[in-house]
């Protein structure tokens, strides 16, 4: 091989190296780390506020509440909001 494939390829590397890590570690999604959204379940099942949330899966957020509340319903309406309400 030339040198000049050898740094493409070196380059290429590097950058999906670079690339990855910065996805997996900082995971703004909590895809890869998850208990994120289990804490902010729990946290409103308790009756606490939590503010300042970003990135994260609501349907993953309504399954984790509907898992840790104590309350037994006998019908569940799922509705797509950006905010939840609990009454």
């Amino acid at each position: 091989m030339n040198k000049f494939t050898v740094k493409l390829i070196l380059f290429t590397v590097s950058i999906l190296l670079i690339v990855t890590s910065v996805n997996y570690f900082g995971d703004a999604g909590d895809i890869f780390h998850e208990g994120k959204v289990a804490q902010i379940a729990k946290y409103l099942v308790e009756g606490y506020n939590v503010a300042n949330v970003d990135n994260i899966d609501e349907r993953d957020l309504q399954r984790n509440i509907i898992k840790l509340s104590k309350i037994n319903p006998s019908v569940i309406v799922l509705v797509p909001c950006n905010i939840i309400t609990f009454v």
